[in-house]
Parts: C-alpha cells; structure tokens; sequence
C-alpha cells in the first residue's frame, strides 16, 4: 500500500513519536520498510528529526556518506564474506574518517544456521573490538563523532 505524502510525513513523524517514547530517548535512525527508500522519506525524516536512514543497497567503500538519509550497509551478518570485509576495514589505510555498518535482524539468530548464529556474531564483535584504533558503536554515534571530528 503506498502513501500519499500527507499521511506518509504523518505516519513517519506518528512512528519516531511512539518509538522515541518507547525507548525513553530520542530515535535518531531509521531502517527503509523492506529497503525501499524516496526523497519523500527522507524530507519527513529530516523534519522528524531523525539524523539518517539505512537501506538495503551494500557499499564496501567504507566511506561515510554523502547523503546519511540513504546509507548503505557494508555487511550483513549472515554473509559468507563478513570476515572478509572486516579483515579489509581492519587493514584499510585510513585517510579519514570511515565507517562499518554490520546489520543484523535480532530474529535471525534463533534459525542458528552455519552462516546466523550467536557464534558467529560473538567471533566478529571480538575481531572488531579487539583492534584499539576501531570504535565500536551506533550508526548514531558513528555520525556524531564524524561531525565532531572525533571518529
């Protein structure tokens, strides 16, 4: 069912609401329904004040982008390639700031297959947060400190 813009920028503003009030802070990020994404979203995000918005498309740049209302994943957890690419960010020269954003569905996890398991997760949040010039962290305070300067 699409939405006219009336009732979407109602039901974006209504959901960052009740989530907000849900979780006792301010929700700042956003995950497209299903990955699909318009300009449309992202104005009534903006105007809701959430600071970015995540879709499906991967980007193995690991650059921050230009646009945080269309921001890629650099890795879901389930790939067969996760280790890979974070062995890549691991050994990437940093000129900049970068970021690594490893998305998972809480749900997955209960199917405990080879490639979605706590395992799994448990072996890459230990690589990762071993390496001391890493954070680890949000995607909200990954652009927080990016616009600091500090990430």
């Amino acid at each position: 069912m699409k939405c006219g813009p009336s009732e979407l920028e109602e039901e974006i503003v209504q959901d960052v609401k009740d989530l907000s009030e849900i979780f006792g802070r301010k929700v700042t990020g956003f995950a497209y329904p299903y990955g699909v994404s318009s300009e449309a979203s992202a104005e009534y995000l903006k105007k809701a004040g959430v600071k970015y918005a995540r879709v499906v498309k991967s980007d193995d740049s690991f650059r921050f982008p230009e646009d945080p209302y269309h921001l890629p994943m650099t890795c879901w957890h389930i790939s067969k390639k996760a280790f890979e690419k974070i062995d890549r960010f691991i050994n990437e020269e940093r000129k900049e700031d970068m970021l690594f954003v490893m998305f998972a569905h809480g749900y997955e996890f209960d199917f405990n297959t080879k490639e979605s398991n706590w395992r799994k997760m448990t072996e890459i949040c230990r690589k990762v947060s071993s390496q001391k010039d890493i954070i680890c962290c949000s995607i909200s305070e990954a652009f927080e400190d990016h616009e600091r300067g500090n990430a």
